[in-house]
């Protein structure tokens, strides 16, 4: 299936954009409680991994210092972040991949491992955003329930993997219980799947 953009559809597009944006400031009330609060005093959200003791000093700083370019396009010095990332991990420049936060790398990581057909193998409960981005996708979702005490059942989630499965997600420590996989179960999980299945951690 193919389809054109037209400057026309984009205007329309843009238009529906602004104009949602603009009900949502004139109508705070019906804004979704995912939107982060805007006043101090409401509940911080650990599960949104809202700190509640807010920005620390430096980074405070270091925002203060960038106000003057973030008008500028990040492009232009995303090599030498990459670069930066790469050496402090001793892995090359090629393995690292920047992203607008997890949810961006997670969706880039839907969009390439897992087309229709495949399957992506996750706890349930997690975090939602790479099984959201599977159904744009079409991709089978197939979770699989925390133990009692709301760890990652990895040893199930294994046995769920098969030819099919584009990708294993391991949120870690999970989201929203906090619970931490540990090292020596991560690497017996990633002896038991498949190897062409991409185990996202």
């Amino acid at each position: 299936m193919s389809s054109t953009l037209t400057r026309r559809t984009l205007g329309r597009l843009l238009g529906a954009t602004a104009g949602a944006a603009l009900l949502d400031a004139r109508f705070p009330e019906k804004l979704s409680a995912g939107v982060a609060a805007a006043n101090p005093a409401d509940p911080i959200r650990l599960s949104a991994n809202e700190n509640p003791y807010g920005p620390c000093a430096a980074s405070l700083e270091a925002l203060s210092r960038s106000a003057s370019s973030a008008s500028r396009s990040p492009g232009a010095i995303e090599n030498e972040v990459r670069n930066a990332i790469a050496r402090h991990h001793g892995v090359k420049p090629d393995q690292i991949v920047l992203g607008c936060g997890s949810s961006d790398v997670l969706r880039m990581a839907d969009s390439a491992f897992v087309p229709a057909g495949k399957t992506i193998v996750a706890a349930e409960p997690t975090f939602e955003a790479v099984l959201n981005y599977a159904k744009v996708t079409r991709a089978e979702a197939i979770k699989i329930p925390l133990t009692s005490d709301f760890r990652h059942n990895l040893p199930k989630m294994a046995a769920a993997c098969d030819a099919r499965t584009g990708i294993a997600y391991v949120c870690n420590p999970n989201n929203p219980t906090g619970t931490v996989v540990g090292v020596d179960e991560l690497e017996t999980f990633l002896k038991r799947v498949p190897p062409t299945c991409v185990v996202l951690v």
